[in-house]
This record gives structure tokens, C-alpha cells and sequence, in this order.
């Protein structure tokens, strides 16, 4: 669902279906990361917790995405520069996307 919104928004999306290593993370260096709290076996935030220590991917803005009653808390504690609870309305993703993609674009270059 979160990569026909993306779409919708004219993004360039890579869609997993779990969780995915730091190393792929690495090889992409993405604008933007819209990762689901619950991917399977795994946590999105301890990923979250991999980029943001990460000194090549600690720049890419990362909004965590769930249905967690608590996800203000699990946001803060993964480093996550922000989040999106479900459901939401697209208008509601295309602020937040629209806002970090325009941040990644203007951030510095890792090094």
C-alpha cells in the first residue's frame, strides 16, 4: 500500500517484503525510508537503529509506519525522524513524505 501512494507521488520506490540489511541500505542510499514497525520475525525500529548509527545512512530520513497504539514512543526511541500511524490518508503521507524527501534533498553529503 505504501509503495502505490509513493507512486502516486511520483517517487521512485523499492519495495521489500521484510526486513532488509544495512548493507542493501548502504548499496542504495535512499532519499527516504518508509519502514513498518512490524516486518515479520523482525522490528523496523532495531533497522532504524542500524541506519541512524550508521555513519554512510545516518542521513537518510527514516518515518516509521504502524498501527501501534505507542508509535510517538517507539519513533523517539529508534531515532526516527518521524512517523506515520495506520490507517492514515494519503493527504497525511504526502505531508510527511513530501516534507523529508524535500530535507534529504537538501542535506549534506555523508562522509
Amino acid at each position: 500500500m505504501l509503495g502505490y501512494f509513493a507512486d502516486e507521488l511520483n517517487f521512485e520506490v523499492l519495495k521489500a517484503a521484510g526486513i532488509v540489511s544495512i548493507s542493501v541500505v548502504e548499496a542504495l542510499l535512499p532519499d527516504l525510508i518508509l519502514l513498518d514497525h512490524w516486518l515479520g520475525d523482525s522490528l523496523g525500529g532495531n533497522l532504524c537503529l542500524e541506519i541512524k548509527g550508521n555513519p554512510p545512512t545516518r542521513h537518510i530520513p527514516v518515518i516509521m509506519v504502524s498501527a501501534q497504539s505507542n508509535l510517538y514512543a517507539i519513533a523517539r526511541a529508534c531515532c526516527a525522524d518521524g512517523f506515520i500511524e495506520k490507517p492514515f490518508e494519503f493527504k497525511d503521507l504526502q505531508k510527511i513524505v513530501r516534507k523529508f524527501a524535500n530535507t534529504a534533498a537538501t542535506a549534506p553529503a555523508a562522509g
